[in-house]
């Protein structure tokens, strides 16, 4: 399972920008509505989607081959995303449809991507989690959205005659990852930030399954309560999930970190067993390698490998690491018997165009069972997937590539090229997640600018409940672009800070819900205040 989330805006994937109502004055004039709340939900499907691939280039090369293990078979008619889909692969666009009637899907069919109409997602500012089960018979999929104020968890369910339906929602949580579990589609429920309720694996289609959620350990929420978090910041479970999968076999994982523990842990519910076990993960985690939660299941029936700050390899009982990847991962998926990865593009900020560059793009590399590998490719790849006989497949762009079915197949198809230089991000494209002490900078969310928002508005609601808070003087507040959407914030020294500033700005600000987490948008302007008097130092 795929979790850009975090969430947060989660958590990924997760977590993510969201589009939210401002405290700027509104039509009316200068007496305009009070500041409400900044919100943190999932980005869109397409704009999270086309953040992080290149776009195909208008010309196409002619199908020289190389020497590659996949051969490029069909032409897409636009970028698209993959997802395993009971026995096929489903194709979900990067992009709206130009009518704006939703996100466009299809299913790969004879080594074709055949779009369905009656496949369209009819939601725009939502995150595909994951998927479960057989087309036409039923489908079940868990989407991370937005209320416009916060992160919400829906199932969808689609059917050939009915399309996608709602089938159920819940405000300020998030799905960390979907899964088959013995003959049950199950998906793990999480509070997308404020830990007011306990992670839930919910059973979405089928008996229900019962898996308990590990609860925090008494000792560790003494030590956080000691250390200054309010008693109702505790987090309810052990684990803070990020990504769930499960095995073949049916043990089911979940992926995370401990409020009390660092690194990287898993939550592994054995076969049959109700209850888990916590395993701390070999692999090192740190501010620079927690893009990726994944959960991959691997060639035997009760193994996978888990992506969490590097790679690990589960044998259906133990955890060892494996070694390091020569990138960071984006996806996986496991074919003929080895371990496919794609890897993220390599950034940097570009000062002078104020947004992220790409200055190396993805490729793809393997890990064999002793060391990890490049696979040559006429393009950079944007997604991978493996289908249910065991076949790899690859999308770059506009073409559709698989593995070969004999060592002299041709390319069907020319490939459309990609342009390998430098492109702007969409700030969204980096991922934001849940604030911690292993965050480079945790940041408060305080509101959001609207079309009408005056460029230099001051937040005087804001500015009134900061009065006399000297204790906030290692606190920066900047108006930050992220995923094009600007946002007053707060850089806050550590998270107790942030925390204390988020109970503030909640308590004095009616309406307000402030949104504490790890992210580093770009800063568009800073904003000096005189905590004293709560004015802006000019």
């Amino acid at each position: 399972m795929r979790n850009r989330i975090v969430m947060g805006f989660v958590a990924h994937a997760a977590m993510i920008a969201a589009a939210c109502s401002s405290g700027a004055p509104g039509p009316a004039g200068p007496a305009g509505p009070a500041e409400p709340a900044a919100s943190g939900a999932a980005p869109s499907v397409g704009a999270a989607a086309s953040a992080s691939s290149s776009q195909p280039g208008a010309a196409a090369t002619a199908p020289a081959e190389i020497q590659s293990e996949l051969v490029a078979v069909s032409e897409l008619p636009y970028p698209i995303r993959l997802l395993r889909l009971g026995p096929t692969l489903l194709g979900v666009g990067r992009d709206p449809l130009e009518d704006m009637t939703g996100i466009p899907m299809g299913i790969v069919e004879g080594g074709r991507f055949v779009p369905k109409k009656e496949l369209t997602f009819p939601g725009f500012m939502a995150f595909i989690i994951g998927v479960a089960g057989e087309w036409p018979r039923g489908v079940d999929m868990a989407v991370t959205g937005t209320t416009g104020r916060t992160a919400i968890a829906m199932h969808y369910t689609l059917t050939a005659d009915a399309g996608w339906r709602p089938s159920s929602s819940r405000d300020g949580a998030n799905f960390t990852g979907i899964a088959l579990l013995d003959g049950s589609v199950v998906a793990l429920e999480a509070p997308a930030l404020f830990p007011w309720f306990k992670p839930e694996v919910k059973t979405l289609r089928g008996p229900k399954i019962t898996r308990i959620t590990a609860p925090l350990e008494k000792e560790c929420a003494r030590t956080m309560i000691a250390g200054g978090q309010p008693p109702e910041w505790l987090p309810r479970t052990d684990i803070i999930p990020e990504a769930l999968g499960a095995t073949r076999g049916g043990t089911l994982i979940s992926i995370g970190t401990r409020g009390c523990a660092e690194g990287s842990h898993a939550e592994i519910w054995d076969p049959k067993s109700t209850k888990s076990r916590i395993v701390q993960l070999p692999s090192k985690l740190d501010e620079k390698n927690q893009n990726t939660a994944l959960v991959v299941p691997g060639k035997g029936d009760n193994e996978a490998y888990i992506i969490h700050g590097g790679v690990s390899f589960f044998d259906g009982k133990n955890i060892s690491a494996l070694p390091e990847a020569p990138a960071r991962i984006a996806n996986a998926a496991v074919a003929n018997g080895a371990l496919y990865a794609i890897t993220e593009s390599e950034t940097r900020f570009d000062e002078k165009k104020r947004a992220w560059v790409a200055t190396k793009p993805p490729r793809l590399i393997k890990y064999d069972g002793k060391s990890w590998a490049d696979v040559p490719l006429p393009t950079s790849p944007d997604d991978i997937a493996v289908d249910q006989d065991g076949t790899l497949w690859v999308t770059s762009g506009t073409t559709l590539l698989r593995s070969r079915k004999s060592a002299d197949e041709k390319n069907q198809v020319a490939i459309a090229q990609k342009e390998n230089k430098p492109v702007i991000l969409n700030p969204a494209a980096k991922r934001v997640r849940a604030a911690g002490p292993l965050c480079p900078s945790n940041l408060v969310v305080l509101y959001g600018f609207t079309k009408v928002t005056p460029a230099d508005y001051d937040f005087p609601l804001t500015r009134k409940a900061l009065k006399g808070h000297t204790e906030y003087d290692k606190t920066r507040f900047v108006v930050a672009n992220d995923g094009g959407q600007k946002f007053f914030s707060a850089i806050v020294p550590d998270v107790a800070t942030g925390r204390k500033l988020v109970s503030l700005i909640e308590k004095e600000v009616k309406g307000s819900k402030p949104q504490l987490l790890c992210a580093e948008p770009e800063i568009v302007r800073e904003m000096k205040l005189d905590l004293k008097t709560g004015e802006v130092v000019e």
